[in-house]
């Protein structure tokens, strides 16, 4: 009688085993990997927000003939076309325009610094934003250039103050 050739219940029940021990750890490399991809989907999108609202501010800083700071927390772009007015709030900052349009940054801002050009002006030259991240904040600053002739007007004119909405 001829023997065949072929795996014993042992080698297959073991072969069986490997195969099971091999996909377990693929399947939680591939959990890890997911999970470091949302991570950085997150890191990502939160960088993304912080572009945007800069790009914005800076826009509007530029456009706008001059900026005030009704209050600690907003600051309002005046220009010939209209009003941008922003307002940080502890988990986000809010844009509107008087034209109606509103938009929300979702950026965690920890605190607001605003530096005027002189006291009794009320302009703003300087906006700092202290935000809150994973490695424990960062500032950014957004810088309004007045022309010479409006600080000229600032500072020899001291009825001019007043007459910013």
């Amino acid at each position: 009688m001829r023997r065949l050739h072929a795996f014993t219940l042992l080698e297959a029940l073991l072969s069986l085993l490997l195969l099971g021990i091999l996909g377990t750890f693929a399947i939680l490399a591939l959990q890890n990997l997911r999970s470091g991809v949302n991570g950085m989907s997150s890191v990502l999108n939160k960088n993304e927000e912080l572009l945007w609202l800069c790009a914005a501010v800076r826009a509007d800083m530029e456009n706008a003939r001059y900026i005030i700071a009704p209050t600690s927390s907003s600051l309002t772009c005046v220009s010939d076309t209209g009003q941008v007015h922003y307002a940080v709030r502890p988990d986000h900052i809010a844009r509107s325009t008087s034209a109606g349009q509103e938009f929300r940054f979702d950026v965690s801002v920890v605190n607001t610094t605003t530096h005027l050009v002189h006291e009794q002006s009320g302009l703003v030259a300087l906006w700092v934003l202290a935000l809150e991240d994973e490695a424990g904040g960062k500032r950014i600053a957004f810088r309004k250039a007045y022309s010479a002739s409006d600080l000229i007007r600032e500072r020899t004119d001291p009825d001019h103050a007043n007459t910013h909405p």
